[in-house]
């Protein structure tokens, strides 16, 4: 407590001391009638109460001071924790890096990060959870969760969501809130998360216009089919929720770049994800033929980090003669769409130069064993080829 408080409430005390001995010494049940006495008591009891008053004031001035403070710890450390991630992202984004220096700015990325994590934390409660922004509350909340603290990050998630009035930011808060939810921990519920879904769709179809909105709910449908595939196993609910994804990006204008990036990961997400077709798919050869030369072959199907690759080998007298290789994605549940390079040679691989053209290579599943594809050149189909 202040020195001047104290040395106050003494004095108040010897006051009262020395009043109470004159009124001792005088007559007791007269003391009310001497008006000396009777103003000295006035005067000290007010004085007592403005002391009082004076002491609660300075004590509220100070938690007051201590609280503001503590809030303004927390926005600033989330704001280092913020530009923290961003100078780890510049390493892992940096091609003249080596793994090992990588790998150690991911070790003091983590470091820094869990020690700034504990530091708002210690100054994060209900009180000054509200007077938080609320957008700075997600990036804490983001945060807490990619460290497996997901309890406070639940906690936090929903006070951002309280305390907006950004219908923006309520959009992301609902996004949070659902994956949370259905992570498997003690916590999680469907029921909750797939609600918390439905509101992030709904308020965008409300506040939202033309291709923003388009893009927002596309997204929002893409989301929640990844918690439909990878958390709550509910696969044919999720291509639903991809189909519904599909169909708003499919609003986009072809003037957008992203409509067929889209539309290429969306795709595929559905037959990822499909019970419909063996994973053997990806991991074992094929049988191909191409059916205007007469010839066989084998062809590959793998998974990249650029999506799905084909590989396809055609032999004359057991020479190498055509090749077919390019990226490709999930066009439906049932049909695969390859940008191709063709290589050919006639029928000397080793002998001739090599010459090559390009187009593109649609395959159609009649079953998880058989597809049946054509090769376009300039929108006219040019080949057959089956797999099997």
């Amino acid at each position: 407590m202040d020195e001047k408080i104290i040395i106050k409430i003494e004095s108040i005390e010897n006051d009262l001391v020395q009043l109470k001995g004159d009124i001792e010494k005088g007559k007791a049940k007269k003391w009310f009638s001497n008006p000396s006495i009777l103003i000295s008591t006035v005067a000290l009891m007010a004085s007592l109460f403005f002391s009082i008053i004076s002491l609660k004031t300075q004590y509220e001035e100070k938690r007051e001071a201590s609280f503001n403070e503590k809030v303004s710890n927390i926005e600033e450390n989330i704001e280092k924790l913020i530009e923290e991630e961003k100078y780890f992202a510049s390493f892992l984004t940096n091609e003249n890096l080596n793994d090992n220096t990588k790998y150690y700015n991911e070790i003091l990325w983590n470091a820094k990060s869990n020690l700034l994590l504990d530091k708002i934390s210690k100054d994060y409660n209900e009180q000054t959870a509200i007077l938080i922004d609320p957008n700075l509350l997600l990036q804490f909340g983001r945060n807490l969760q990619m460290t497996g603290r997901n309890e406070l990050a639940k906690d936090v998630f929903h006070k951002a969501l309280d305390s907006s009035k950004d219908y923006t930011t309520k959009l992301v808060a609902y996004r949070f809130l659902a994956q949370i939810y259905a992570i498997p921990s003690d916590f999680q519920d469907s029921v909750k998360s797939r609600d918390f879904r439905r509101q992030d769709i709904q308020t965008a179809k409300n506040k939202l216009h033309g291709e923003f909105a388009w893009q927002s709910i596309s997204r929002s449908f893409e989301l929640w089919a990844i918690d439909e595939f990878t958390l709550l196993k509910n696969y044919k609910y999720g291509n639903m929720l991809i189909d519904s994804a599909l169909y708003y990006n499919s609003l986009f204008s072809d003037l957008n770049n992203q409509k067929q990036i889209n539309q290429e990961r969306l795709a595929s997400m559905l037959i990822f994800n499909s019970n419909r077709f063996s994973k053997s798919l990806f991991k074992e050869n094929w049988i191909a033929e191409l059916i205007s030369d007469g010839i066989t072959g084998e062809a590959k199907i793998t998974k990249n980090s650029n999506g799905i690759y084909l590989n396809i080998n055609f032999f004359e007298n057991m020479v190498l003669t055509k090749k077919y290789s390019g990226n490709g994605y999930f066009s439906s549940n049932d049909e695969m769409i390859f940008d191709v390079t063709k290589a050919y040679l006639g029928s000397s691989f080793g002998n001739k130069d090599l010459k090559k053209d390009y187009g593109v290579l649609k395959f159609k599943f009649n079953n998880k064993s058989f597809a049946s594809g054509y090769y376009f050149q300039f929108g006219e189909v040019v080949e057959k080829i089956i797999i099997y």
